[in-house]
């Protein structure tokens, strides 16, 4: 198998030295074999622990009020890029037309 450096690994990776002597990096279920000349500081170039990695930039929280097409008011939040509302088609389906609305809204107000 061909290996995309560094591998990302959900945990900590360590340096494994097997019976055999040869030396891989392990974690999280992946395991990559190392050259001799590797060591901790310069395993980052081999395996790389997710939680290390810079964090995708995740839009604010934000919290809407917004009118239902019968009067009803029901809120549309984001929270950690997470979407949801409080009427009863979102409970059901995980997706309506109010916060359809607000994702464009602020796509729109992003791309000003």
């Amino acid at each position: 198998m061909k290996w995309k450096y560094p591998v990302v690994s959900p945990h900590p990776p360590i340096i494994h030295t097997a019976l055999d002597g040869k030396r891989y990096a392990v974690g999280g279920g992946e395991w990559v074999e190392l050259p001799d000349r590797v060591t901790k500081d310069t395993l980052h170039q081999w395996m790389v622990w997710s939680a290390t990695l810079p964090k995708k930039n995740v839009p604010n929280d934000k919290v809407w009020e917004v009118k239902g097409s019968k009067g009803s008011t029901y809120t549309v939040s984001r929270k950690s890029g997470a979407w949801s509302c409080t009427c009863a088609g979102f409970k059901w389906r995980r997706d309506c037309k109010h916060m359809e609305a607000k994702k464009q809204e602020c796509q729109n107000e992003d791309g000003k």
